[in-house]
């Protein structure tokens, strides 16, 4: 019987370099590579001075793209997004037809969370992004309350935890369900915290040396009234249960549109 001991001898680790080296595209399939992929093309972007990021606007909250480019790190793409893509993957209409569908990823910040689209089967050439910084071909700079993207264009549409950034989320969910087909998908990830937004701003202040004063979506049904008569069905929603709302968490929604 084999022992529950994992290492690796030298010899199973010189054939997974071997294979990695024939395709190295393999490595996108790896979380830690994936993230050591983008870091490395982000800081590539940075010295050739690439990185660009448009103003707030009046529909951003005060220091969106400060807070933004404070934060510009894949590391926060590591684990995340999953809480949306996870369940996206597991819906039937999406895992059977990967290869054919348009997604559009609101705020990836970089392109880790690309990357981790790309790995799960979506075809390069259909996977778009949108955020106000860019220093990659792969994201489109643009204010996700005036996308730069025809009507019923996309199949599948997230807003990776970027909505908190919006003084006008309706305005912001009314452009994403212009641009997403009828019958097709809109997920949203938001932040639960236990702290209310004052308290989170006053805190960003003293050790950033700036205020963010987020949104706050306090639960999934919170989402939902966003979509409103355009929420066709919801096909998965989440947030911390009672217990569990002393700590951050996520609060998330998928759901099928039915434009009205």
């Amino acid at each position: 019987m084999l022992s529950k001991n994992l290492s690796l001898d030298l010899a199973i680790i010189g054939e997974i370099v071997k294979t990695f080296i024939v395709n190295p595209s393999l490595l996108f399939e790896s979380r830690t590579a994936r993230v050591m992929i983008a870091q490395h093309r982000l800081n590539l972007a940075k010295q050739k001075g690439f990185v660009n990021s448009l103003p707030d606007s009046v529909y951003n909250i005060k220091n969106t793209a400060t807070h933004n480019l404070h934060n510009l790190s894949p590391s926060i793409a590591a684990n995340r997004p999953t809480a949306l893509l996870g369940p996206l993957l597991a819906i039937d209409k999406v895992a059977f037809n990967l290869k054919s569908l348009k997604v559009l990823i609101i705020g990836p910040r970089t392109e880790a969370e690309i990357f981790m689209y790309l790995d799960s089967g979506f075809a390069p050439g259909n996977i778009y992004a949108l955020d106000l910084i860019t220093y990659s071909e792969l994201i489109t700079q643009g204010d996700m309350h005036s996308m730069p993207f025809d009507d019923d264009f996309f199949d599948i549409i997230v807003f990776s935890w970027v909505l908190g950034y919006s003084n006008d989320q309706q305005l912001a969910v009314n452009e994403a369900i212009r641009v997403v087909k009828c019958g097709g998908l809109l997920g949203i990830g938001e932040q639960w915290t236990p702290m209310d937004r004052d308290e989170l701003s006053s805190k960003m202040m003293e050790n950033r040396g700036y205020s963010l004063k987020a949104v706050e979506t306090r639960s999934s049904q919170d989402l939902e009234k966003l979509l409103g008569g355009n929420l066709k069905k919801t096909v998965f929603q989440t947030e911390p249960v009672s217990s569990e709302k002393s700590r951050v968490g996520w609060i998330t929604l998928i759901g099928e549109i039915n434009k009205i």
